[in-house]
């Protein structure tokens, strides 16, 4: 069983992506897809990462008394209003979770350490990820400022939230990103024509 536990808020690719890089971070962890609203996992005195999970300040000081170690990861605003004295919370409103989670890494030398592990395929799936949090983060922030970012992250959210796969796409955002971009048009193509389709036998219904 291993020692490093993170749980990660369910159906949030933010979350996920966060959770992703700290298993290749950490040489695997136990990873629970969670909410604030579920049982609280048993943490059993291991080191606990809660990443994108609003959870309460009760909640979060259960989780502190039975793990060896608790860090809050989290962007939201009502984070930082209940844990803004708490040395065990990450927070930053101007960050996502995922790109949080990246920085804790990078500032703890974790990126560094897996890129230079001696695996081949390590340093460009280290090379990608900061990219492909990124573009998670414009998405999840809004913000839409990375270039070509609805059709990137169309690509991003077409994959499963499975370790090897992502570790996929950080390759290939690493040794050539412009494949995302033309997976998403494609995948554009695709939801704009069905979306047609479907408008059509609507209006033929209809009539």
């Amino acid at each position: 069983m291993s020692q490093v536990m993170v749980v990660y808020a369910r159906e949030n690719t933010d979350a996920w992506c966060g959770a992703w890089i700290m298993d290749r971070c950490f040489g695997g962890v136990q990873l629970i897809e969670s909410s604030e609203k579920d049982v609280l996992p048993m943490v059993d005195g291991r080191t606990v990462f809660c990443v994108g999970i609003p959870y309460s300040k009760k909640q979060a000081d259960y989780i502190s008394e039975y793990a060896h170690r608790a860090v809050i990861i989290d962007h939201r605003g009502s984070t930082a209003k209940d844990f803004s004295e708490n040395e065990s919370c990450v927070h930053d409103t101007s960050r996502s979770s995922g790109v949080i989670a990246y920085d804790w890494c990078c500032y703890k030398g974790y990126i560094d350490n897996y890129a230079g592990s001696g695996k081949q395929n390590n340093r460009a799936i280290a090379n990608g990820m900061l990219w492909i949090a990124r573009y998670v983060q414009d998405r999840e922030l809004g913000r839409k400022k990375m270039p070509n970012s609805w059709l990137i992250n169309l690509c991003i959210q077409s994959y499963d939230q499975d370790l090897q796969q992502w570790d996929m796409l950080a390759t290939r955002s690493s040794v050539t990103p412009e494949a995302l971009t033309m997976d998403g048009i494609a995948i554009d193509r695709y939801i704009k024509r069905k979306r047609v389709y479907f408008d059509t036998s609507i209006e033929n219904k209809g009539e």
